[in-house]
């Protein structure tokens, strides 16, 4: 009985017609967009708090409804973007591939899309941007593993673009938005020779901390360095510098300028960043969707998506844990697709 309430749920999350956006305007492919879309309108539902976790600070709100009017004035999609790390927690037994909650996060932003489009029909964009060939290196995950997330992930953003032409998903190389590779890497490489030099007296303690634990979380230790057999303070220098290079990959020119360029909203899973909207991952969630395991949780008799950290997932007791089979065209894309967790707390 439960198996089958399960894979209803999932299969929900997997049609288009769980998506289906009604709109006043839905028939009309011509509109008079500054007379008839209002700032104010299209804000309220890109603020709606049943999507928002933490509320937008004035700094925020006046870059966020500046970037709507720029949308309704130039007839444009409104656009979002969405920096990621491109990579799976190594301490999740996905072997370093997407799992439910990339999807249930994809999920989330089309139900958050679909409320957008009730009031401003010409459609929504979101953009996951990641840095490509430098996480193999930064947390030396395996170079093979991190290239075949990206392949998973695009093949996902592609299943959830068919649903609906009035929303679209890309995947956005940061790479690819410097004239040159080169270019590219000595940007990389001035932001870490300016932490080398500068690091002490750059940020506060809070946040020098948040990067080093940070670190210890994400950089594998059974890599091509293998850092877990080496003595505490040999591995302590690893993740130093592993914190420094994560933030040089924070600050690269072109990230931060797409990211919080003039046409695109920032959204976050986290509360503390400037200019952006923080969001939840998911129904019960609000943490980043690629250092987490998806999972479904029952509350109150009913199924909700939920993502949990990998420390979190492992304070779990054994009897709190159901494995369900799935069965769903993602299964195609990957083994982690095959099944499911439900989780009753």
């Amino acid at each position: 009985m439960m198996e089958t309430i399960v894979n209803d749920f999932v299969k929900a999350i997997l049609l288009p017609s769980t998506y289906t956006i009604e709109s006043e305007w839905q028939n009309q492919t011509e509109y008079d967009v500054e007379s008839v879309f209002d700032v104010e309108s299209v804000f309220a539902v890109v603020n709606s708090s049943k999507f928002r976790r933490t509320k937008m600070t004035e700094e925020s709100e006046i870059d966020v409804k500046q970037k709507i009017k720029a949308a309704i004035t130039n007839k444009k999609k409104i656009a979002f973007s969405l920096p990621f790390g491109a990579y799976k927690a190594w301490q999740l037994d996905s072997d370093f591939q997407p799992d439910w909650a990339e999807v249930f996060t994809v999920s989330y932003l089309l139900r958050y899309a679909k409320q957008i489009i009730e009031v401003y029909p010409l459609g929504v964009e979101f953009n996951f941007t990641f840095t490509d060939d430098l996480m193999y290196f930064v947390s030396d995950f395996p170079r093979e593993k991190a290239k075949a997330y990206t392949v998973v992930f695009e093949e996902l953003l592609a299943f959830f673009n068919s649903f609906d032409k009035r929303v679209h998903f890309n995947l956005v190389r940061i790479n690819d938005l410097y004239e040159s590779q080169e270019d590219f890497y000595i940007d990389f490489l001035r932001q870490y020779l300016d932490n080398l030099v500068h690091w002490d007296t750059k940020y506060d303690t809070v946040t020098k901390d948040r990067h080093l634990n940070s670190s210890h979380h994400n950089l594998f230790p059974f890599g091509e360095r293998n850092i877990g057999n080496l003595l505490e303070d040999e591995r302590e220098r690893f993740f130093y510098h592993s914190a420094l290079m994560t933030d040089a990959v924070d600050c690269l020119r072109e990230r931060r300028k797409f990211n919080k360029g003039a046409d695109k909203i920032q959204i976050v899973f986290v509360r503390g960043p400037t200019k952006c909207i923080h969001l939840g991952s998911c129904d019960m969630a609000s943490v980043h969707f690629w250092v987490g395991k998806g999972v479904l949780q029952e509350n109150k008799g009913k199924l909700l998506t939920s993502i949990l950290t990998w420390s979190r997932y492992g304070q779990l007791m054994p009897e709190q844990k159901s494995d369900f089979r799935i069965k769903s065209p993602l299964s195609e894309l990957s083994n982690n697709y095959e099944k499911i967790i439900l989780i009753k707390e």
